[in-house]
């Protein structure tokens, strides 16, 4: 989704099935990256929880930076934490906002599932059509907020990004 998220931004047609394939080919990455900021996170949740919201909000850009310049595990944080400083309260309020419309249209669809039925398999169902839902919007927003603290920081271009996508293929 990322992958295709930012070849659409700049107008080049989604090739689904190769977007597919190149993800497939990183996920081992992409599971440690996750890993490594959910363990960052959580530990500064534990310490004090303010320094986990700061990690959650540096590190928010990891995974889109693994998608578009290939970079793999702590380089990709160290990639994130560049994008980020600088733009803390940009980022926080992209973060903030996107999770207010999740949560939202989560909420309506989860609501939706209890009114028709208080089964628990149905509501069940309808959380995860909410999910199936939501947790594009979500990647699509990393991916577009990586992209706009690059143009912020480096100006990046729309022939930039096409010649580092392709790279990374």
């Amino acid at each position: 989704i990322m992958r295709g998220a930012a070849q659409g931004s700049i107008g080049d047609p989604v090739d689904i099935d190769a977007s597919y394939k190149w993800g497939f080919a990183r996920f081992g990455s992409v599971i440690l990256i996750s890993i490594l900021v959910g363990l960052a996170v959580a530990g500064g949740l534990i310490l004090f929880i303010i320094p986990g919201l700061i990690f959650a909000v540096m590190f928010s850009v990891a995974i889109p930076a693994l998608v578009v310049e290939n970079l793999r595990g702590t380089d990709a944080m160290s990639r994130s934490w560049n994008l980020v400083k600088g733009h803390f309260w940009h980022a926080v309020g992209v973060i903030i906002l996107a999770a207010i419309i999740t949560a939202v249209v989560g909420g309506i669809i989860g609501a939706i599932g209890g009114a028709i039925s208080s089964n628990w398999f149905v509501t069940w169902i309808f959380q995860a059509i909410a999910q199936i839902i939501t947790a594009p919007f979500a990647a699509i927003v990393s991916v577009l907020l990586y992209l706009d603290l690059r143009a912020r920081r480096e100006a990046l271009s729309a022939e930039g990004l096409r010649g580092e996508l392709n790279r990374a293929t």
